[in-house]
């Protein structure tokens, strides 16, 4: 049976530097931007937090929803680049395939995230 792993991303499953990256200021996505564009140059300096607990030998496949929301009044926290740098990570350390399910819409919004991630899991699971 094919093992996967299915996980939404948060602002705190990596560190930079042993760091948290900033939220509060607005800097997160900027930054984790700024990471992407340059990873090969500071991937080493990233680690992965949460999901290597999750990460054994039966784990065939990674899926990670991101956000990615059109509103850029609220954009600032969205996860893209950090689910990029992941998706980096992970192949590097582990050899395993990692997909984006990428969300454009307002996480906040359950009727609206619940349909959106319904689909995603109908597709993974075949149904």
């Amino acid at each position: 049976m094919k093992t996967v792993l299915i996980s939404n991303i948060g602002n705190r499953n990596i560190k930079y530097k042993g760091e948290e990256i900033p939220v509060k200021e607005k800097q997160f996505k900027t930054l984790t931007k700024y990471y992407w564009n340059d990873i090969d140059n500071l991937i080493e300096n990233i680690s992965i937090e949460i999901l290597p607990n999750h990460i054994n030998e039966n784990v065939e496949k990674i899926y990670l929803f991101v956000t990615n929301q059109k509103d850029e009044k609220f954009n600032h926290q969205d996860t893209l680049y950090e689910g990029l740098i992941i998706q980096k990570k992970i192949k590097q350390d582990y050899q395993i395939d990692v997909e984006l399910l990428e969300f454009e819409g307002n996480p906040s919004d359950e009727n609206e995230i619940s349909e959106v991630f319904s689909n995603h899991l109908k597709r993974i699971i075949g149904t």
